[in-house]
């Protein structure tokens, strides 16, 4: 399809869906719960996965494959998620870990090499590799829900990494993806500006779909191309990675259940930051979410320099996790 009707196509449900979403006041985001305040207190449609999913549907109708179930159904989990009919957080970790699980097992995207010795010796049992890989992707599932609070944050974050995706295919990486990834460009720009103005918001159907179609394809990806390093994989996708598995380990520390949310992620205390500087509340939003993607921007695009380089991967992932866990101590102490 050619791209230009795409995206005319994709403008035209994106503002059917926002008129229909507000006239009829379906899959809105008051929910009177605590996030609200890192928002704002207008009714914002929750809709930014409805119109990815779509047009992921759309574009793909002639070439269907067993990968856009999966999608449909962990975007699904999302939406039920939105509309307040499948509350239990419990619930949703084990239907998506569920559907992640037989997804790998499907479409054979297990990892079984990391240059990692030990881990690699653990991942020559299948089992073991399966369970493994799907609970990584649950990782960054789940990690991209938690940093989705801040307008622009996500949508940012995966346009980098699709450009990042973009620059691979053109220096001749095998690129032999479940769905093209690159075709989401011009969505994601659009639903960007979208999300900045506060037009609409993703939703939890949004940020799963997100989180699960890029690990999913990055994991593909590497397993096309061994010879790139597995880390500089790790690196593309450490934010919400580390998000999560930080937020776990803080609210175990503080005695707290790791399953329920909270308001202490790092992107809410850097938009306290801006807020004490009396910033109003859209322009404290969407400075955190530039903020940390032209961090993002900087250490990805240092991680490009040479992808195939384990040591140089190592470095920078390190210095994300530093400049996190520094970043976080000063803020959560200001706060």
């Amino acid at each position: 399809m050619h791209i230009f009707i795409f995206i005319i196509i994709q403008i035209l449900i994106s503002f059917l869906l926002l008129y229909f979403c507000k006239k009829n006041n379906f899959l809105l985001n008051l929910s009177g719960n605590k996030h609200q305040e890192f928002a704002t207190e207008k009714k914002i449609p929750l809709i930014g996965g409805v119109i990815i999913i779509s047009m992921i549907l759309f574009s793909s109708f002639r070439n269907f494959n067993i990968f856009l179930i999966f999608l449909f159904a962990i975007f699904l989990v999302g939406l039920l998620s939105d509309l307040k009919k499948f509350n239990s957080p419990i619930f949703r970790l084990l239907a998506q870990f569920f559907l992640i699980l037989i997804c790998v097992y499907f479409l054979d995207i297990d990892l079984n090499f990391t240059r990692v010795n030990f881990l690699d010796y653990l991942l020559s049992n299948y089992l073991f590799a399966l369970v493994f890989t799907s609970f990584c992707i649950l990782i960054i599932v789940n990690g991209t829900n938690f940093i989705d609070g801040i307008n622009s944050l996500v949508f940012g974050y995966y346009i980098i990494v699709s450009f990042v995706i973009f620059i691979l295919k053109r220096e001749g990486f095998n690129i032999d993806f479940f769905f093209p990834i690159t075709f989401l460009i011009p969505s994601l720009i659009l639903l960007f500006f979208l999300n900045i103005y506060n037009k609409l918001f993703l939703g939890d159907s949004g940020s799963y779909l997100l989180g699960f179609l890029f690990s999913i394809e990055l994991i593909n990806f590497y397993l096309n191309n061994l010879n790139i390093s597995p880390f500089f994989i790790i690196l593309l996708l450490w934010y919400p990675a580390f998000e999560n598995l930080f937020s776990i380990l803080r609210k175990i520390n503080f005695n707290k259940s790791p399953i329920y949310p909270d308001t202490n992620h790092l992107h809410q205390l850097i938009f306290s930051f801006f807020r004490k500087k009396n910033f109003s509340v859209l322009k404290s939003n969407n400075f955190t979410g530039i903020f940390i993607n032209l961090y993002n921007i900087t250490v990805i695009s240092l991680s490009m320099i040479d992808p195939y380089h384990t040591q140089l991967q190592i470095i920078l992932i390190i210095l994300n996790l530093s400049a996190y866990c520094f970043f976080y101590m000063r803020l959560f102490k200001y706060r």
